[in-house]
This record gives C-alpha cells, structure tokens and sequence, in this order.
C-alpha cells in the first residue's frame, strides 16, 4: 500500500512490454520493399514481410507501428501526380517524329485540324497519390500511369484549328472504330470541310477506336492525314484546351451528366480563338524541348 499512496499505482514489476527491435536483415527488408514500390503502404508491407518471415523466429515478423518508425527515419511522405510513363519504343518513336516535322512549314501546322476526345465526370477528380521519397529525391521522378474513375461521367470529340473551334460534340454509346469511322464520314468531315474545304490535315491519336475501320477510311480519303506519335498529348493542341477545360470543371458539382453536358458545351462557346493559336504556336517550342530532351514528355 505503501507503493500506491507514493505512486498512485500498484507497481507490477520493472518489465519492458515494447517489442524488441527488428533484426537488421528484416529492416533492410522493409527499406527495400518501399523503395522497390514507392506507393506501396505500411499495411501492406507489414503483411509482405509478415507472409515471408520465418514464423519459428517472433522476431523476424514486424509490427504496423514497427515499420512505420523504420521507414519514417528514411524516407518523407508527400503527393505526386498521376503522370503518363512512355515507353522506350515510343520515346524513340517520338524523336523520329520530330526529326521528321521538325521543319515542317508553319502554314502546314496552321492547316492542321487537332482532334481528341475527352471525358468528364460529375465528381471532383482527385489527381494526388501519396509516395515516399528519400532524402535529396523529388518526386517529379517517379509517377503512376492515369487509371480512369467510376461514376457518372460524358464522352466528348473535340475539333480545333489555328482559326476556328470546328467541332464539340457528345459521344454517345460504344465508340469503336466503326462507330467512329461512321461519326468521321457523316459528321466531322462534312463539318471540316464546310468550314475549311479539302485544303486541311486531319490529326488523331493512336486509341483503339482511331484503328481498325477508321484507318481503311482515312487511307481512301482525299484529305492529308498526319502521322502522330504514341504517348504525345504533350503535342497536341487540343489537349491544351482539355486542360483548360478540366481546371473549370474540376470545382463544380453537378447533380447529373445534364447540368455536365451545359456547362462543359458553355465552355467551349466562351473558348477564345487566340487561346487556340497560343497553343498551336507552342508547338515548335516544345518539339525543340522534347527533342533535347531525349524525347520525355514536355515539362520545362
């Protein structure tokens, strides 16, 4: 009793219940799994070294809060991007595309029609993805390929030149390359060609739906097609305009893909004209960037 009135407490023993440190080759371990996968958490490499340990040896398997301290005395947590990683094949592809138009004359760009499509979705997108880093790294040198969300969400096919907004319109059902090889022959090139006549070069990207049907089309056609690398939003000027776009649509909150469709086609009508030719007068710029840059995407 003596022990309680003096310590407030009954005094059970000088016994330490704080489990015992981690052996070195487990430490090293854990260090090497998060620096292998840098978005990987401790849960999950709690359960990595646990599934793997010797379980005739406690001290071999490690606690959450075991390799939480270990990793937090190395490595700082923070955000990064969601980024696109290009290929080596497509890096190259990249240079030799450059190598090709990088002379090309200037009123040839400025006949160009740059086309993509682009989704929307109803909720905030969140574009951050937690990564460890050690000391002295940034984080701009790593990134996680985009992955695409669940929910409510409209499809558009976008058309831009250096002198006109030619085409925004909503892409309804299934969109493979029939579908789209048909969308193409009554519907986007009469309207190019109503506004430009045949004096224009048709760009598009390699997706899915840009094959198949759509490039027997495009062969037969009388029009310029561009040839265009993989991997290259960075060079096309409408992805600009997307950009533009997605940072107005980001902060709203709509209630479904109606009140989505009228603000993202309100946005195109306020679209200015010399927004588009700022784009497509970078290009030049860029090519040169991503060119002495041994073909990454352009981040200057």
């Amino acid at each position: 009793m003596d022990k309680w009135s003096k310590f407030g407490s009954i005094d059970h023993g000088n016994f330490d219940t704080k489990k015992p440190r981690l052996p070195e080759k487990t430490i090293e371990k854990i260090k090497e799994i998060q620096k292998n996968d840098r978005y990987k958490q401790y849960t999950q490499i709690t359960n990595e070294i646990n599934e793997n340990a010797d379980k005739r040896f406690k001290k071999a398997q490690a606690t959450y809060y075991q390799v939480r301290s270990t990793l937090n005395k190395e490595f700082r947590s923070t955000f990064c991007s969601y980024q696109i990683k290009i290929s080596e094949q497509n890096r190259l592809k990249r240079l030799s595309w450059i190598e090709k138009y990088g002379k090309y004359a200037r009123w040839k760009f400025l006949n160009v029609v740059w086309t993509d499509e682009k989704k929307f979705e109803i909720c905030k997108q969140n574009k951050k993805l937690k990564i460890k880093l050690l000391d002295g790294e940034n984080k701009d040198a790593f990134s996680m390929p985009k992955m695409q969300k669940g929910g409510g969400s409209s499809m558009y096919w976008g058309a831009v030149n250096y002198n006109h907004k030619i085409l925004l319109t909503k892409i309804h059902g299934n969109f493979d390359s029939f579908t789209y090889s048909r969308f193409l022959r009554y519907t986007a090139i009469p309207r190019i060609t109503d506004i430009m006549g045949n004096n224009f070069i048709y760009q598009q990207d390699n997706a899915p739906p840009h094959k198949g049907e759509t490039t027997t089309y495009l062969k037969n056609s009388s029009f310029e097609v561009l040839d265009w690398p993989s991997q290259s939003p960075d060079l096309n000027p409408i992805e600009m305009v997307w950009c533009w776009m997605e940072e107005q649509v980001k902060y709203k909150v709509f209630k479904n893909t109606t009140e989505l469709d009228e603000f993202v086609f309100g946005l195109w009508e306020k679209l200015e004209i010399s927004k588009i030719q700022k784009f497509i007068d970078q290009i030049p710029k860029k090519m040169e960037w991503i060119y002495n840059n041994d073909g990454v995407l352009y981040n200057p």
